[in-house]
């Protein structure tokens, strides 16, 4: 899983340049959530806007014992 979530991290920074954990995560690491298949990454940029990145992580998972909540994420702009 590290290796996904490192590429979403490089793909954020391409895109981006400079990202920032989202509100009162600490540390990059703190900003992914995993519903099912999917990986999410959530992160803010310079503009204070918040971005979502999603991959699909099921091959990672084939095999492995895992147990995930269901998770809703409400994005609100001021």
């Amino acid at each position: 899983m590290i290796e996904h979530k490192l590429r979403m991290i490089e793909r954020a920074i391409e895109r981006h340049h400079h990202i920032y954990p989202c509100r009162t995560a600490e540390s990059l690491d703190e900003c992914f959530t995993r519903s099912g298949g999917t990986l999410f990454f959530w992160y803010n940029t310079d503009d204070h806007n918040t971005h979502i990145m999603s991959e699909d992580i099921s091959d990672w998972m084939i095999g492995a014992e895992y147990s995930y909540a269901k998770d809703e994420a409400v994005l609100e702009h001021a």
